[in-house]
C-alpha cells in the first residue's frame, strides 16, 4: 500500500507530517511526502525508515513559493502602516486569483506521473483541491488533516473575502474526504459544527515521540553566552506577529529577576525588530536571540532551560483554540511551563500540574506573573509531574487513534494497532 502526503509548508516541514508518515511506514505502508509549494522544503532531521521527501521539479512552483513569501512581507508592512489599504488589496487579490487552483495546476500532471497511490493525505486546506483531483484520478482514498482552523488565521486573512475563499475550499475538501484528522478537540468541534461531514473524524495531538531525559549534547549555552550560574527561561518558535514576543521581552526586563536569562530560539520576520528592542532596553546581557536549531536537536537544547514560555494571546479564534507544537516539545524536554490561559492548552497543562497560567497581555502583568511563577510555582513542580506529562502526551499514545482512522477510511487492516503506552 502506498500513501502520498501533500503539504503546503514553506521553509520547514511540519514535524506532525513526518511523525504520521513514520507511523504509517512502520505499519507496512510506503510513504512519500510531497512539497506542493516549496521545492526547497527542509526538515532538519532524519526521516523514518520507509519515508521519502519527494523532489518538486516545477520551477513555476519555486517562483510561486518565493513570490508568496515576498508578498507576505509586503502585506505585513502595509497592514501595520495602512490597514484599510491592506484590506482592500487582500479582497481584490482573492476576487482575482484562485491560489489553491494555481497550486493544483502546477503540480497535478507531475504527480499523476507517479506510481498509483492508494491513500492521499491533504495536510490542510491549500492542498485539498489537489488531493481531491488525485483521489478522483487514482481511485484513491483521501484523508484531510487540519493542523488548525485555516480560514480563521486572523494574522493572515483580514477580510471576509479571503476567509470565505478558504472556507469554501475547506468545505469542498472535507466533503471529498474519506477521513478527517484534527489537531485537537476544538478543531474537531469546529468541523462538526461548521461542515457536518459524513467522514469519520479523529483527534491526533501534536505530541512528540517519548524521549528519555537527555544527557550530553548541544545546549542553550553552546548557542548563547549565557552565564553558567544563570537559570534560563525559554521561548522556542517562530518569531512572528501576534506571538506576544515584544511583551515577552519587555515583561522579562521589567521583572528584573536576579539570576535569570531569557533565551529565544527560532527565526522569523520579527527577528530584526526584536533584536533592536533588546538593544534599546539594554537587555543584551540577559536576553539572547538570533539562533535556531534543527528538529533533530530541539528537545535536547530545550532541556537545558529551566522554564518553557508560551505567551500566545487569543488573537482571533485560531489562536484561542491553539495547541502549539512547542507545548509538547517543552513537555518532552521536561520543562515547567508558564503559559497563557488558552482553553485547549489549559486542558493539557492542568492534567499533571506541570505548569501554571500567566497574564501575558501587558508587560506589567507579565512581570508580576513571572516573578510569582519563579517564587511560588516553580519550587512546587515535582520532577515526577514533568515525567508523567512527557509520558502521557507522547506520540506513541496518539498512534493508535491515527491508525484506526486510516483503517476506517481505507479498509486497510492495521498491523501495528495501538502504540505502546510509555
Amino acid at each position: 500500500m502506498r500513501a502520498l502526503m501533500l503539504t503546503p509548508d514553506e521553509g520547514h516541514l511540519d514535524r506532525r507530517i513526518v511523525q504520521e508518515a513514520g507511523t504509517l511506514a512502520a505499519d507496512g505502508w510506503e510513504v512519500d511526502i510531497y512539497p506542493a509549494v516549496d521545492p526547497d522544503l527542509d526538515y532538519g532531521a532524519d526521516f523514518p525508515p520507509g519515508v521519502r521527501l519527494l523532489a518538486n521539479p516545477r520551477l513555476f512552483v519555486r517562483a510561486v513559493g518565493g513570490r508568496r513569501r515576498t508578498l507576505r512581507r509586503i502585506k505585513r508592512t502595509l497592514a501595520r502602516i495602512m490597514p484599510a489599504a491592506a484590506r482592500l488589496i487582500e479582497a481584490a487579490q482573492y476576487r482575482k486569483r484562485d491560489i489553491a487552483g494555481e497550486i493544483t495546476e502546477a503540480n497535478l500532471s507531475h504527480l499523476l506521473g507517479l506510481e498509483l497511490i492508494d491513500l492521499v493525505f491533504a495536510h490542510d486546506v491549500p492542498v485539498m483541491p489537489l488531493a481531491a483531483r488525485l483521489k478522483a484520478a487514482w481511485g484513491a482514498k483521501l484523508i484531510s488533516d487540519l493542523h488548525e482552523v485555516f480560514p480563521e488565521q486572523d494574522e493572515h486573512f483580514t477580510t471576509a473575502t479571503a476567509r470565505g475563499y478558504w472556507r469554501g475550499l475547506e468545505a469542498a475538501g472535507l466533503a471529498a474526504s474519506d477521513g478527517i484528522i484534527c489537531v485537537n478537540e476544538a478543531v474537531a468541534d469546529y468541523v462538526r459544527t461548521t461542515h457536518a461531514p459524513s467522514a469519520p473524524i479523529a483527534v491526533t495531538l501534536n505530541s512528540v515521540p517519548y524521549t528519555e531525559p537527555l544527557g550530553t549534547g548541544p545546549t542553550l549555552r553552546s548557542l548563547y553566552p549565557i552565564p553558567n550560574e544563570a537559570r534560563i527561561m525559554l521561548f522556542a518558535g517562530s518569531l512572528r506577529a501576534h506571538a506576544s514576543l515584544e511583551v515577552l521581552i519587555e515583561g522579562f526586563g521589567k521583572a528584573d529577576l536576579d539570576g535569570w536569562a531569557l533565551a529565544i530560539l527560532g527565526d522569523g520576520p520579527l527577528l530584526g525588530e526584536l533584536e533592536a528592542l533588546v538593544r534599546r532596553r539594554k537587555l543584551d546581557d540577559r536576553v539572547f536571540l538570533g539562533r535556531h536549531v534543527s528538529q533533530r536537536d530541539l528537545i535536547r537544547v530545550a532541556a537545558s532551560a529551566d522554564i518553557g514560555l508560551l505567551p500566545y494571546q487569543a488573537y482571533g479564534f485560531n489562536h484561542l483554540i491553539a495547541t502549539p507544537n512547542k507545548l509538547f516539545e517543552y513537555m518532552q524536554a521536561r520543562l515547567p511551563i508558564a503559559t497563557s490561559r488558552l482553553p485547549m492548552v489549559e486542558r493539557i497543562v492542568a492534567v499533571h500540574g506541570n505548569g501554571a497560567f500567566l497574564d501575558f497581555s501587558t508587560k506589567e502583568n507579565m512581570a508580576v506573573g513571572l516573578a510569582e511563577f519563579v517564587r511560588d510555582v516553580l519550587p512546587g513542580i515535582a520532577p515526577a509531574s514533568l515525567e508523567a506529562a512527557a509520558r502521557q502526551f507522547s506520540w506513541e499514545n496518539e498512534e493508535g487513534g491515527f491508525l484506526r482512522l486510516v483503517e476506517q477510511s481505507t479498509g486497510a487492516t492495521v498491523v501495528q494497532g495501538d502504540g505502546p503506552s510509555v
